[in-house]
């Protein structure tokens, strides 16, 4: 038989969670950003929704289209990041009060990936960087934040999520 092609999908919205702000959301963008330093200081974190999908009868694979080093930043010296799948209405606004990492309730569910080795592997081999797989949903929402404080230093890492027709694709898709 055929292999079976899946569609693929890219965010619907990006949402930026800030700790300083904890019970504040923002509008939705294209910007994608993780930063982290200590407990004491202040948090950045992500919210990636995808609506549409197909109900429940098939896998979906969060992938990340890896960017170019021109095309992005990374630095500090943890730069690894959690990745939780949550269950969300479509178009939710998420705050620091709701999001997944900083309640730890939860262990993150998808591989924990390192922004600097892991993706300048799959930006070399010209590949997207497999984050995880779950079942799919019509809405699949995941909230991102680094893992490790920065200590004297910064995590950060930035770029712009560029689905098609825009070229190059870069970010998020399943």
């Amino acid at each position: 038989p055929p292999p079976i092609v899946c569609p693929t999908f890219y965010p619907t919205t990006l949402q930026t969670i800030y700790s300083r702000y904890p019970d504040q959301s923002t509008p939705p963008s294209r910007f994608f950003m993780l930063v982290r330093q200590g407990p004491t200081t202040f948090d950045i974190a992500m919210q990636v929704q995808f609506t549409g999908l197909p109900p429940n009868s098939s896998l979906c694979r969060l992938e990340l289209l890896v960017p170019s080093p021109e095309q992005s930043a990374i630095q500090g010296p943890d730069p690894r990041f959690n990745v939780w799948a949550v269950e969300r209405e479509e178009n939710a606004t998420v705050t620091w009060e709701t999001f997944e990492g900083s309640n730890h309730t939860s262990a993150p569910d998808q591989a924990n990936p390192n922004a600097t080795e892991d993706l300048n592997k799959a930006w070399k081999n010209e590949r997207p960087l497999v984050v995880g797989e779950l079942k799919c949903n019509e809405t699949l929402t995941f909230q991102m934040g680094f893992a490790g404080d920065g200590g004297e230093e910064v995590n950060y890492w930035q770029f712009v999520d560029v689905s098609p027709p825009a070229v190059p694709a870069q970010g998020w898709r399943v």
